[in-house]
């Protein structure tokens, strides 16, 4: 369970990003969003060009920030009136498979712990290099991944 800090922590951050997008002009916010892909794109390799496009493509217009900033208002929302705990996954299945990548940046290394500890009997896949895009960066592996976590199931 994310402790109380943890989550104030997360709230905060959220605020602070949706007071950002409501102040900062669009082209501002495209050009900070442009250098926050490059970090997470990087380490896609030959797919980093598409990606790029991709991204590039989306917040092309105003309305994508509007739905950006939305969103965050959302993550606040959930963030600050949602609790869970160990309890409330008690009739999940008991095995649990987390993937995740060593240079993931949407998540901090204390929401990974948090996960984790939420699930200690999980089996844990870690992707190098990949960034928050693992499923695209390693695909092969990534479905190779899921597949067997999802034979281990029958």
């Amino acid at each position: 369970m994310l402790n109380s800090e943890l989550r104030e922590k997360k709230i905060k951050q959220l605020k602070k990003k949706n007071k950002i997008f409501s102040v900062i002009p669009f082209w501002l916010i495209r050009f900070f969003i442009k250098k926050k892909l490059a970090k997470i794109i990087s380490p896609i390799g030959k797919e980093s060009i598409f990606w790029k496009a991709h991204f590039m493509e989306i917040f092309q217009d105003k309305s994508s920030i509007q739905a950006s900033h939305s969103i965050t208002k959302c993550m606040i929302d959930f963030a600050e009136n949602y609790r869970f705990n160990k309890n409330d996954f008690e009739e999940v299945s008991k095995k649990v498979s987390i993937m995740e990548s060593d240079t993931d940046k949407a998540f901090t290394p204390d929401e990974k712990k948090a996960l984790k500890e939420l699930f200690p009997e999980a089996k844990i896949k870690v992707f190098l290099g990949t960034g928050h895009l693992s499923i695209s960066a390693k695909r092969e592996e990534f479905f190779i991944e899921l597949e067997s976590f999802l034979k281990e199931l029958n």
